[in-house]
């Protein structure tokens, strides 16, 4: 293959994997938002007990201004900020406690669901009214789950935000793209520039032959 091939190849694949350095951005953006001091200033914890004596799962929702019902953001801790892996159906063995970071900043605490070992769904109110115009966070540090049987049953609009979501496309490809087009890419110009030194060199050469 002549080097000219090699340099139009290489260009061709410089094209197309500068598209992907965006992907590249976007993780960076998400890995700074992780230590910005901004996300971690609305990021609350609360703790819910079991004080049954079976093991509960449960699912923090929230109420936005406009009175719609959603699983409230959630992290794994507050610093570095990490969305947490799952939010729903989250496990609280008998007599545990389990911590809970989430994301205040537009979304009011104001139910627990919780899901009994068959599957019955009820509700603890937190906030039986929230507020239509501002956000706030959690009012109590701890919240204890006693009879169940004495909860009410979710009402619908909370069964439908606790619902399981459709599976979705996994975002680990973009991220192991967004980190190797980086290398990919300094990989290509590195050659790039190889090649063209290469033949300048090689003209250089020719030309003092000829002289």
């Amino acid at each position: 293959m002549s080097t000219r091939t090699q340099r139009i190849l290489l260009w061709i694949a410089l094209i197309a994997t500068a598209p992907f350095l965006l992907i590249t951005g976007l993780w960076c953006l998400f890995l700074f938002n992780t230590v910005n001091p901004m996300q971690a200033a609305f990021i609350s914890e609360f703790k819910i007990e079991n004080r049954t004596r079976v093991p509960i799962r449960v699912t923090p929702v929230g109420t936005r201004n406009d009175g719609s019902k959603h699983v409230l953001p959630q992290f794994s801790r507050i610093f570095p900020a990490i969305p947490a892996s799952d939010s729903r159906d989250l496990q609280i063995d008998a007599g545990k406690i389990r911590s809970i970071y989430y994301d205040w900043d537009d979304i009011n605490f104001s139910e627990i669901a919780i899901r009994d070992a068959v599957g019955t769904l009820r509700t603890l109110v937190v906030d039986p009214a929230p507020p239509t115009t501002s956000y706030y966070a959690n009012k109590h540090n701890l919240y204890s789950i006693e009879n169940l049987s004495a909860l009410p049953m979710a009402t619908f609009a909370v069964v439908a935000a606790v619902a399981p979501r459709p599976s979705s496309f996994s975002l680990w490809p973009f991220a192991i793209i967004g980190l190797m087009a980086p290398l990919v890419f300094r990989w290509l110009w590195r050659r790039l520039r190889a090649l063209q030194l290469a033949s300048k060199t090689s003209r250089a050469h020719a030309q003092a032959n000829v002289v």
